[in-house]
């Protein structure tokens, strides 16, 4: 009978060590705030009936068993700030615990930990043809961490939001958005990080759109040898700037340039000449206000009949 309650007793003293050592186990470290050279991580307090933790050692580097920096740390302690680090990069933390006084620890919580990227660079504004698409692109940050997000904004010169966009997942954005007046793009990155999203600097740029160009059916009236040309209005410009060639990639020549209240001039020669009629022009507006000038990209073809 009695060797019959010791081979119950001793099945029963393990599946007891083991429900014990299982209950640290579940206990965890995580990453708990970040900005581009600081990590902050938290850890669980484990314990046992019959066990006090009387320390915690914090190790991190770029792998788990070859640390770059250490800190020994009190019984009490539940978190650590690392500092020091490179951006967008991936370190391996532990933190080790110890029981009861011992020199040797437990056992040790893992986990891996980001950085956020520096701010955004080789931000790159556009547009579509006949400004209809609002494009952007920018540089990918420099690091070997993974799943960088992007936030924007654009506002209107009064800081008047006009869109807002999170979640984009590459470094390129295109909209049907139409920007009708010259304003300001802010771009940041961010990690969502269990559950929370930690953000970086900001970068910014100026966006100056180019006026559309209005021609019906692409022909236009000369009457008198002068043309007359109508474009969008660009809330924020301060003067025009209309340019004229009669080669679609060069040789435009700055014809008119008028005040940022006015979107129609006549034309009265090119080149010292009359327009002609049956001739084919290449016609740019450009925007000037006091963020920027509009990139000078967008042009349109002119047939001219005579009135």
């Amino acid at each position: 009978m009695k060797k019959m309650i010791r081979g119950l007793l001793l099945p029963l003293a393990a599946v007891v060590m083991l429900l014990m050592t299982a209950s640290v186990l579940q206990a965890d470290a995580r990453q708990t705030g970040a900005n581009r050279t600081r990590v902050n991580v938290s850890w669980d307090n484990p314990s046992f009936t019959d066990h006090k933790v009387s320390g915690y050692r914090i190790t991190w580097g770029k792998s788990y068993d070859t640390p770059i920096g250490s800190a020994n740390l009190s019984a009490g302690t539940r978190s650590y700030t690392i500092t020091g680090l490179t951006s967008y990069s991936i370190y391996k933390v532990r933190v080790y615990y110890y029981f009861n006084g011992s020199e040797t620890p437990y056992s040790w919580y893992s986990t891996p930990v980001f950085t956020l990227p520096d701010k955004t660079t080789g931000i790159n504004v556009g547009f579509g043809a006949n400004q209809k698409a609002f494009k952007l692109s920018w540089n990918k940050p420099l690091g070997d961490a993974f799943g960088v997000k992007y936030q924007f904004t654009l506002r209107d010169q009064n800081g008047k939001l006009m869109l807002k966009k999170s979640g984009i997942s590459n470094y390129s954005f295109i909209s049907d958005f139409i920007v009708t007046k010259v304003s300001e793009l802010n771009i940041r990155p961010y990690l969502t990080i269990n559950g929370r999203n930690y953000f970086g600097p900001w970068a910014s740029a100026k966006v100056v759109p180019q006026p559309i160009v209005n021609i019906a059916k692409t022909k236009s009236f000369v009457k008198d040898g002068k043309l007359t040309l109508t474009w969008s209005k660009v809330t924020g410009a301060k003067t025009y700037r209309v340019y004229v060639s009669t080669s679609k990639d060069s040789g435009y020549r700055r014809v008119k340039t008028a005040s940022g209240s006015v979107t129609s001039v006549t034309l009265p020669t090119f080149m010292g000449k009359p327009y002609q009629y049956n001739t084919t022009y290449y016609v740019k507006v450009t925007t000037l206000s006091e963020l920027g000038n509009s990139r000078n990209y967008y042009r349109k073809s002119i047939t001219t009949v005579k009135y």
